[in-house]
């Protein structure tokens, strides 16, 4: 399903983009370090579907300059882009309100392993007024003598 084509949705589609351009550029430095950390958690816990497809299996929107523009995905999958204040503290595990919805970003980790390498699974939980809107489990296999992130 497209989006209607509202000035709304164009100017996010113009602003998505180019922050796409920069993003993948040299001059991603560009980009505010709030937004910056915030495109990087979009990409992170978005479908993969969407990623591996090239577009939003909600909306048809291009990915990944639908996780860089200021609005959210329609599934949704993440809040729209938030200021910086209120990016600190849903990072942090906190509670948001914005424009009239609470917002709530749980990241677990969990690790196991032994003497071949560990196992890292991180977890992530996003609600919108208490109701969970998405989850996103990724694994990380490290084995001994690779480096670590």
């Amino acid at each position: 399903m497209k989006e209607k084509k509202t000035i709304q949705n164009i100017l996010a589609y113009l602003l998505g983009h180019l922050r796409y351009k920069l993003y993948y550029s040299k001059l991603q430095g560009l980009i505010r370090w709030h937004i910056l950390d915030q495109i990087e958690m979009r990409i992170e816990v978005m479908e993969t579907e969407c990623y591996n497809e090239g577009n939003c299996k909600m909306c048809g929107c291009t990915t990944t300059a639908l996780q860089m523009a200021n609005k959210s995905c329609n599934k949704p999958c993440y809040p729209p882009m938030l200021s910086a204040k209120n990016w600190i503290k849903l990072a942090s595990g906190q509670k948001i309100n914005h424009k009239g919805d609470k917002w709530e970003l749980v990241k677990e980790t969990r690790t196991s392993g032994g003497t071949e390498g560990y196992n890292k699974e991180i977890n992530y939980y996003i609600y919108k007024n208490s109701d969970l809107v998405h989850y996103k489990t990724k694994n990380i296999k490290y084995e001994m003598g690779t480096d670590r992130d």
